[in-house]
């Protein structure tokens, strides 16, 4: 039974901004590649363009979808808390020690630890707040909510980390010492919701077997490919741009990340609005800036295009990401949702874990240039507006048939 806030268990006021407070700051660890992102240059000069510099770029986002996966079974023994506890101090830990020896394999397993914390904290994040927010419109909100403070703490790390990268690349580890607070504040703020709630929320069956999740879940699935290859071609890959095209250091490419994180800040609080008025075409929408983005890049390099491309994506990424655990929430039985939460969030880990492997070949094609290879992405997003497009009937019937 919901409270007034329509939340599953009652808090004083004090301990709710607390909780609100403590629960965004867990999405440090969602954002955590921000801080990063910025020294994909570095990495690959010191590294080489091997596979040692591909994994550390991208370990994380193999080691996310590791931790989305084992979250899901996790979930099924322990309580919400107890997961997120666990998560932050594997992302602190992994986050922190990357700072202190340089070393290809050291390097890679601390990344890798990051990784795993970022899933974990991801796929229980979202499905603690569908828990403790009983109100589907509050749920909504206070998703979109903990998703845009997650664009600023995303800001912050990549600003912040390619500044402090400038005297020596290893320093930009230096901007996730604060995950110590947080830890302490998962440990002390985040309410314990119990087992029992665990155990009744998202786990039914039918006939002991699990229902399937259909072809919109499959079709979403495929455009949120897409979508996050587009995405992470710029943001693993906007070092390498503007180092290449000589518009800018390292510390313009924490800029233009901070530039595209604050303004996914705005589109992820107005998320509950935005997806009120467009729904299944908030993915439209999405994807098609997206295109629109990356041809910008190819098409005119320069400072002012990089800072409004980055923008724009920046933009869209924040209600995309949003809206695509609302949607997945609308399209698969209630019996899955905490599997296709984890599902959703493990694919977007390999995703962005494959994109700077499929990048760096590529750029074996294009003399170790990653800027032609923009264009081709552009491509791809119309394919995948004209996905959402071909599916926006069968979504149609769902709701009308779930509304009777």
């Amino acid at each position: 039974m919901a409270t007034n806030d329509g939340m599953a268990i009652e808090l004083t006021d004090a301990k709710k901004a607390l909780f609100t407070v403590s629960i965004f700051l867990l999405s440090i660890c969602v954002m955590g590649e921000m801080g990063v992102m910025p020294i994909t240059y570095n990495i690959y000069e010191v590294f080489g363009d091997g596979f040692v510099a591909n994994y550390i770029v991208s370990a994380a986002a193999l080691w996310m979808a590791i931790g989305a996966m084992l979250s899901t079974k996790l979930m099924e023994t322990m309580t919400k808390k107890k997961i997120l506890l666990i998560g932050a101090i594997v992302f602190a830990v992994g986050s922190i020690f990357c700072a202190t020896i340089v070393n290809g394999v050291y390097i890679s397993v601390m990344r890798s630890l990051m990784g795993l914390g970022e899933g974990i904290i991801n796929t229980v994040a979202m499905a603690y707040i569908a828990q403790m927010y009983v109100d589907e419109g509050k749920r909504a909100a206070f998703t979109g909510y903990f998703n845009a403070a997650g664009t600023v703490f995303g800001a912050i790390l990549s600003y912040a980390g390619g500044a402090l990268s400038i005297p020596e690349w290893t320093h930009t580890f230096y901007v996730y010492f604060p995950m110590v607070l947080v830890v302490i504040a998962t440990f002390l703020f985040i309410p314990e919701l119990g087992m029992e709630e665990v155990a009744d929320w998202g786990t039914e069956t039918t006939g002991g077997k699990k229902e399937p999740m259909g072809l919109l879940y499959a079709t979403f699935i495929l455009d949120y490919v897409i979508f996050v290859a587009m995405y992470a071609c710029i943001s693993y890959f906007i070092s390498v741009y503007i180092a290449e095209t000589g518009i800018g250091d390292g510390a313009f490419a924490g800029t233009v990340l901070s530039v595209s994180t604050i303004a996914g800040f705005f589109s992820a609080a107005a998320f509950g609005s935005i997806y009120g008025k467009l729904g299944k075409n908030t993915a439209t929408v999405a994807i098609a800036a997206a295109a629109v983005s990356l041809a910008l890049l190819w098409a005119m390099p320069s400072k002012p295009v990089a800072l409004v491309a980055c923008g724009l994506i920046g933009a869209v990424y924040g209600a995309y990401f949003s809206y695509s655990y609302a949607y997945v929430g609308e399209i698969v039985p209630m019996s899955r949702v905490n599997d296709a939460m984890g599902y959703t969030t493990a694919i977007y880990s390999l995703a962005f874990f494959a994109t700077p492997f499929v990048v760096s070949a590529l750029m074996g094609l294009t003399q170790g240039q990653v800027r032609p290879l923009y264009a081709g992405a552009a491509v791809l997003g119309c394919v995948g507006v004209a996905v959402e497009l071909a599916t926006n009937g069968a979504y149609k019937k769902l709701r009308e048939s779930q509304q009777q």
